[in-house]
């Protein structure tokens, strides 16, 4: 509550001394910088590719593996640690589905299909056209194992 000009305590009848706002100094403007792209979302450049946008390099990163020859889960530390800004999962079945919109020319805007297609690499660094999974576990059955066939008497 204000009383023409003096603060009022709340429940008090008694004025208090109004405190003057301290004196700003005058900031001078800063320019405006000469990129209009943000930085925040350039890379790291870590690897000798550039500073580029994030999925700029994961493209420029496979056309890079052509002769590097590195596996799926290297690469996908490498696009960790480029881009650590980056939320999300990234790992080996990430970078398959990455390569397979490179491959297909619709990863980024203004891309176009490859001549070649791009392979993954196992770590022998041999290209590798089928992807290996892992055997299916044999289905566990209760009534197999330590259950005898016949069954036994029991004493009493």
């Amino acid at each position: 509550m204000k009383n023409k000009g003096n603060l009022v305590r709340k429940g008090s009848a008694t004025p208090q001394a109004e405190v003057p706002a301290p004196e700003s100094t005058p900031v001078e403007a800063t320019p405006a910088p000469a990129e209009p792209v943000s930085t925040r979302k350039l890379g790291l450049n870590l690897v000798g590719l550039g500073s580029l946008r994030r999925m700029d390099f994961q493209d420029a990163l496979l056309e890079a593996n052509r002769e590097w020859h590195l596996t799926d889960t290297q690469l996908a530390i490498i696009m960790r640690c480029e881009h650590p800004e980056a939320t999300g999962r990234i790992d080996e079945s990430i970078v398959a589905g990455i390569r397979r919109l490179y491959n297909a020319g619709v990863h980024t805007k203004g891309q176009t299909k490859p001549e070649v297609p791009c392979v993954p690499y196992n770590v022998e660094g041999e290209a590798t056209t089928v992807r290996t999974r892992r055997p299916k576990a044999a289905p566990m059955n209760p009534f197999e194992g330590d259950i005898p066939a016949e069954p036994v008497a029991v004493n009493e």
